[in-house]
């Protein structure tokens, strides 16, 4: 039973009713906006960018600055080890390295195109890191791989070159001047450019051309040579320079008539060298001789003396850290094929049972090509060359007497530290020990010590600090 006049009020209390639900959820809306979601900001799509990419960037920035930290840390960690290493173990080390940074290159070439990223990232790492680095070692004597390359004087055009590139470098001079002394320049490039074997059977196949046309200078078969001949292919067209001086001594391409080699029986024309009628038999006995006689060009290798002095706090140790370029190592593949042989012989003598002094017999020393020396004097002075580890003693003295202001003035120099004095000059360098690299310490025969410099005024002038 409701009053009769509830029908009147019944409006009025469904708009207070809404006015209060309204008011609530204002109250609610203005409390998650001002309390809940303060930092939230205004709204945003998925994907489009926020607040929180920001905190996303700092923690990736912070993950970044971590890891960087920890190269850094191994990075201390290794480098206190390699100060530990022999000169001759630590270029090894850093020999392996290269060789495993290579391999991973490789990889990473053949799985992905991130090659270029990769190499660039390491190297700034490697970079940064080094920036780091040098406050800490003030006192370490440290000589960059870029400084201590291979170098050799072209005979031809003077030109300082490294020793890994003179091959090219020759190939190309050689090359320009052909046509200006051809038959000079492709003797020389057949003595130059090829290995022994390949270039004794070019020539002694070119002397044998010549013999047989000197043999019979009326008999036309023997002025020809036929090119698709299977002996002119292996020994002539496999060494560079070998047709260039059949051309130059007058052996001329030039192709038989197309109706003679039908009616013959072969399906296509053969190619020939055709030696022509403007040279005569005397011309072909000089282009003989010439071939004969030893053409070969040799660079002279560069001394690259360097004159150096370390700081007063620099060790021993300190002097040899020296990084040497891969120049000193190098090998050809005939180098390669001998120590492929001699690891099979060792795996071999390793799977029977030895003894000590029978493993230390068998072991074989590694052949170096080139060798780095300095030779340290009383007043701390350091001179640096290069040598063949096949020079003998007596151009190390040579290389040591011309530094010397008294030159006629009898000297020792013995290895540090055993003091052992190299005095057999008919020795190779690689005979008494001093390969890869060695110090070497300078003293007059008589005693004396000299109050001033024992060098020359102008290898002075060339010291640089270490």
């Amino acid at each position: 039973f409701l009053p009769p006049f509830f029908d009147l009020f019944l409006p009025f209390l469904f708009v207070c009713l809404f006015q209060h639900v309204a008011t609530r959820m204002d109250a609610i809306k203005s409390f998650f906006k001002k309390k809940k979601f303060k930092r939230a900001g205004e709204g945003h799509r998925l994907g489009t960018g926020g607040e929180f990419d920001g905190v996303r960037q700092k923690k990736l920035e912070k993950q970044r600055d971590l890891e960087q930290a920890e190269q850094e840390a191994r990075a201390n960690f290794r480098q206190q080890q390699d100060r530990d290493l022999t000169p001759v173990a630590l270029a090894a080390k850093k020999r392996l390295e290269e060789k495993k940074k290579q391999q991973q290159l490789k990889k990473r070439t053949a799985s992905s195109g991130i090659s270029t990223f990769s190499s660039s990232s390491s190297s700034t790492t490697t970079t940064s890191v080094g920036e780091r680095k040098e406050p800490f070692k003030s006192n370490v004597v440290e000589v960059e791989q870029s400084n201590l390359k291979v170098t050799v004087v072209c005979p031809i055009t003077g030109a300082l070159l490294r020793e890994r590139e003179k091959k090219e470098h020759l190939r190309s001079v050689l090359t320009d001047k052909l046509e200006e002394m051809p038959l000079e320049m492709a003797s020389k490039m057949v003595w130059t450019l090829n290995e022994a074997s390949v270039r004794n059977t070019a020539i002694n196949t070119i002397t044998k051309y010549i013999d047989n046309t000197l043999g019979h200078p009326d008999e036309d078969k023997y002025k020809k040579i036929n090119q698709d001949n299977k002996i002119f292919k292996s020994r002539i067209l496999t060494a560079e320079g070998a047709f260039e001086f059949l051309c130059a001594a007058g052996f001329l391409p030039e192709e038989e008539e197309e109706d003679q080699e039908v009616a013959e029986g072969e399906g296509a024309a053969k190619r020939f060298l055709v030696l022509t009628s403007n040279i005569n038999m005397v011309d072909l006995e000089k282009a003989k001789d010439m071939i004969n006689a030893d053409q070969k060009i040799v660079c002279r290798l560069n001394r690259d003396l360097k004159v150096f002095r370390p700081p007063k706090a620099s060790t021993i140790s300190d002097i040899m850290r020296v990084t040497l370029s891969d120049d000193f190592y190098h090998v050809t593949v005939d180098d390669v094929k001998v120590q492929h042989k001699s690891l099979i012989s060792e795996n071999e003598r390793n799977a029977m049972l030895r003894t000590q002094a029978m493993r230390e017999a068998g072991q074989t020393k590694r052949r170096y090509r080139f060798c780095l020396l300095r030779v340290r004097f009383p007043d701390g002075i350091i001179i640096q060359g290069t040598f063949h580890a096949s020079d003998r003693v007596s151009k190390l003295r040579w290389f040591v007497q011309e530094t010397l202001r008294e030159e006629s003035r009898e000297f020792v120099l013995f290895m540090h530290p055993s003091r052992t004095k190299v005095e057999d000059v008919n020795a190779t360098l690689s005979d008494v020990g001093l390969v890869p690299m060695c110090l070497l310490n300078f003293g007059w025969v008589d005693g004396g010590v000299s109050k001033s410099s024992e060098l020359k005024q102008s290898v002075l002038d060339l010291v640089v600090q270490m």
